[in-house]
């Protein structure tokens, strides 16, 4: 049972009125419902919402010190508070990092084998785009590609343009930089970067990391793609005596 408490400092109401706050089309006489125009539907509607959510509200009120609602509702534990399906799958994800620095490349390997994902490295873009086309042709795309920010012939961005247009939306781009992004995160974002990584990465924190990166691009995409055909709609308006909303 969850227990919400919502107060405030208003005008208050007067007792006898208190038993009929929530039926519907009732004002309180010479109350703040009438002084603004209310049709008298709010409490009505939010207390038929409590009720078909099993649950109950009630008020105290004293005129000219504020009103206090309570509202109880039965809500059911979550199973889980993750999405354990990202964490069984990282057996099956597959990476390319991509830095002009083998050693960078080597070490973020060793540090992504440990969390259970394979990685391949490449040292440029170009080699790395070529390495992509190759897995794709194969029917087993690169999941994640980790990014270096700055590379000699192409940065981290741009290749992250040339990988948005040749294969879509299909991978997760992250951006491995030890600068600040704050200066480049616009245009990476525009370029299709999804997300950013300090380096040098760390085993014990880069599970929780990825997880989180591929659970919030799932997300987005998932909102990109809800509709609401066939749905309905309830939408409540308040007038005042003017007619004007």
């Amino acid at each position: 049972m969850i227990s919400f408490v919502i107060n405030d400092t208003g005008v208050g109401i007067e007792k006898d009125y208190l038993p009929r706050l929530f039926e519907p089309f009732s004002k309180e006489e010479e109350g703040t419902s009438n002084r603004y125009g209310s049709t008298g539907l709010g409490m009505a509607i939010t207390k038929n919402i409590v009720d078909m959510m099993g649950g109950e509200i009630e008020v105290t009120s004293e005129k000219g010190r504020g009103s206090e609602f309570y509202v109880t509702i039965p809500l059911q534990v979550c199973q889980s508070g993750q999405d354990d399906t990202l964490e069984a799958d990282f057996s099956n994800i597959t990476a390319l990092i991509v830095d002009d620095d083998i050693t960078a490349c080597e070490h973020g390997a060793v540090v992504l084998s440990r969390v259970g994902i394979r990685a391949d490295h490449a040292l440029s873009g170009r080699d790395a785009l070529t390495m992509m086309e190759k897995q794709r042709s194969l029917k087993m795309p690169y999941r994640i590609v980790l990014v270096d920010w700055k590379m000699p012939e192409m940065d981290g961005v741009e290749l992250t343009r040339h990988i948005r247009r040749r294969q879509g939306d299909e991978d997760t781009t992250i951006i491995l930089t030890t600068y600040n992004w704050d200066d480049i995160m616009e245009e990476a974002l525009d370029a299709g970067v999804d997300a950013f990584l300090a380096k040098p990465l760390f085993a014990g924190n880069i599970r929780q990391k990825i997880t989180a990166i591929l659970s919030e691009k799932k997300e987005r995409k998932a909102a990109q793609t809800i509709s609401l055909a066939g749905k309905r709609v309830m939408l409540a308006e308040v007038w005042d005596s003017s007619g004007s909303p």
